[in-house]
């Protein structure tokens, strides 16, 4: 249940899902800063993984805007955490995927909600197009939201989506000209559409029939263009009713302040995801985990990262790799 909602922040067990959260601050005009795409999660999981979506570029993962937690720790404590108070286990529990604590409750920092968004949908026939622009509306935040979509066409070639999203309150309403000055997407293949915005934040409900054995990594830039156009060149259907799109979420580095969230060194970095589903056969569900598999490796070796909520098989060295000293220093200072 929500526990304190005041103007600038509120404090909510972990279970509440985002989508009970949203509509409680929406009622007073406030929002969490960050949002993922599919907001039917808990609190409690997203902050435990990260929590990470089209808001990222501007204000970070969800982790990075906890002000406080209450956490039961395996000696059988609730003990409340900050980055003024208990530092260490605050840091051990934020994308730590409950392996040192589990999060109780959660205060979170909110901001002025919009009434309204305005979606651009801008084309593009060239990755490295879309993601430079991408990169160049990180810089100068003239949207709120952004998001790419790589979808394959019925004559197997690939098309970009760029979605970008400008909040607004009637009746104030965007400046479309300016919003649009300078992009070089496909101008006439521009779709724009207005939502309420918790219509908007509601959008993704996903059916969980069948198989989704999805993978999540985080890219640097340079480098997220010739990743990508491996996985296009190899990425197929295993089976009839094997669906799938490529999703990427700009990143500035830079907005990440938890150590358990790991993150390329380079400034611009892009997840990516490819949301796949199937019918849940074992068989392609199998191959499905290999391909996974091999985009890890390959992710790893050009200076990536896992973002953990992948089906992905993973060893303990992949999980030595991926939290290193970091693990370490923490769990030792939980120790002492």
């Amino acid at each position: 249940k929500i526990h304190r909602l005041d103007g600038d922040c509120i404090e909510v067990d972990a279970g509440i899902r985002w989508n009970e959260l949203l509509k409680a601050t929406l009622l007073q005009g406030s929002m969490p800063p960050a949002l993922t795409d599919f907001i039917g999660q808990t609190v409690g999981g997203t902050l435990s993984v990260g929590g990470v979506g089209g808001m990222t570029h501007r204000h970070g993962a969800q982790i990075d805007n906890v002000l406080e937690l209450q956490v039961a720790t395996g000696e059988g404590r609730l003990l409340r955490c900050s980055e003024h108070k208990r530092r260490e286990l605050f840091e051990a529990v934020l994308a730590g995927q409950g392996q040192v604590g589990i999060i109780v409750r959660a205060t979170l920092r909110l901001i002025a909600a919009p009434a309204r968004i305005r979606i651009f949908n801008l084309v593009y026939f060239n990755l490295a197009a879309m993601t430079a622009e991408m990169q160049r509306l990180m810089e100068d935040q003239r949207f709120e939201y952004l998001e790419g979509f790589s979808f394959q066409q019925a004559s197997g070639s690939w098309i970009y989506v760029l979605q970008a999203g400008s909040y607004y309150r009637p009746p104030a309403a965007p400046d479309d000209t300016a919003l649009l000055a300078g992009l070089n997407d496909a101008r006439n293949f521009m779709a724009i559409e207005d939502q309420d915005f918790s219509t908007f934040a509601n959008r993704v409900q996903v059916p969980f029939t069948g198989a989704h054995p999805w993978i999540d990594l985080i890219l640097p830039q340079p480098g997220i263009e010739s990743f990508v156009a491996h996985v296009e060149q190899t990425l197929k259907p295993l089976i009839a009713g094997d669906r799938f799109s490529i999703l990427l979420i700009p990143m500035r580095t830079d907005h990440f302040s938890r150590p358990l969230f790991r993150a390329p060194k380079t400034k611009f970095a892009f997840g990516f995801g490819i949301l796949r589903f199937m019918p849940d056969d074992k068989d392609a569900i199998e191959q499905a985990l290999t391909y996974n598999r091999s985009l890890f490796d390959q992710c790893r070796d050009v200076g990536g990262t896992h973002y953990p909520i992948s089906a992905v098989r993973l060893n303990r060295d992949d999980w030595v790799r991926h939290y290193g000293a970091h693990t370490m220093a923490i769990y030792n200072a939980l120790l002492c």
